[in-house]
């Protein structure tokens, strides 16, 4: 029999699913000892909802401890008999495409009601905004256009960049100022940054170690600075020209900045490379 310390980590969760009627003590703690019968649910409904107090009032009738915490009502789904193989697959591949780094283990996908079969034709909702989070809700639409709901997890890991030391604003990154980690995916607020190349980026805030660089944090890093000479090019016909300005802002490869000629005047100016900017 279960022994009395055991009992008390009994926690009574806000959804159970269920395939068949009626509802044992079991279906709740399949690893329990001592089987009752909690209710009965009548077989033509695919969700029944059930207050915590009942519960927990039926197995104190067995002299068992049942911990409802902050559960008011606890709902039973009925577990969908379909396959979602193909869901599965479609989700690893828009994490994949989306991730470079990202290794993923697997992918549980439930509907949010009873569902009797997969419609043979749909169309995936799944924003990129769930593409930030190891979990949460999706949906696709039928044929018919309604929209079916699913819960989804996400087991995955990840490859990121942090800093290996803090970093000001404006610093440089570098292989040897950030480190590569492989941590477990859960949640970000922007995607990871996947690639680093010496001073291709720069940091638009401080950062420690701790943090994770995502593109949120970074700006290229200008390869034009605010204050130095360029060498300016303008095509006119077949014949390119060349001179000197100051440029008036930084600028990273493809930028447009401002730049002021000798006499004075200010125009507009593509950045092309270190030092140089050109004219369209």
């Amino acid at each position: 029999m279960m022994s009395v310390p055991l009992l008390a980590l009994m926690h009574l969760k806000q959804q159970y699913d269920f395939q068949s009627t009626p509802i044992y003590s079991t279906t709740l703690f399949p690893e329990m000892q001592k089987k009752f019968i909690l209710f009965h649910i009548n077989k033509a409904r695919a969700h029944y909802r059930v207050k915590s107090t009942d519960l927990v009032k039926r197995f104190r009738e067995h002299n068992l401890t049942l911990d409802a915490g902050t559960v008011r009502y606890v709902n039973f789904i009925k577990k969908s008999p379909i396959s979602t193989a193909l869901l599965q697959r479609q989700l690893k591949n828009r994490y994949h495409d989306f991730y470079r780094n990202l290794h993923v283990k697997n992918i549980r996908i439930t509907p949010r009601s009873y569902l009797a079969a997969m419609p043979k034709n749909y169309q995936l909702i799944f924003s990129e905004k769930n593409l930030y989070r190891s979990q949460g809700i999706f949906s696709i639409k039928t044929a018919e256009k309604k929209r079916l709901f699913f819960n989804y997890s996400v087991d995955a890991a990840i490859e990121i960049y942090a800093p290996r030391r803090p970093l000001k604003r404006g610093d440089a990154l570098t292989q040897l100022n950030t480190v590569k980690k492989q941590i477990s995916f859960e949640h970000f607020r922007a995607k990871p940054l996947e690639t680093i190349q010496d001073k291709q980026y720069r940091l638009r805030r401080s950062m420690k170690p701790k943090h994770i660089i995502t593109h949120r944090d970074i700006e290229f890093y200008p390869i034009v600075k605010k204050g130095s000479t360029v060498l300016v090019a303008f095509q006119s016909g077949s014949v390119t020209l060349e001179f000197s300005a100051i440029a008036s802002q930084d600028g990273a490869k493809n930028d447009m900045i401002t730049i002021q000629k000798k006499d004075g005047r200010r125009m507009k100016a593509r950045v092309i490379a270190a030092g140089r900017v050109e004219i369209e």
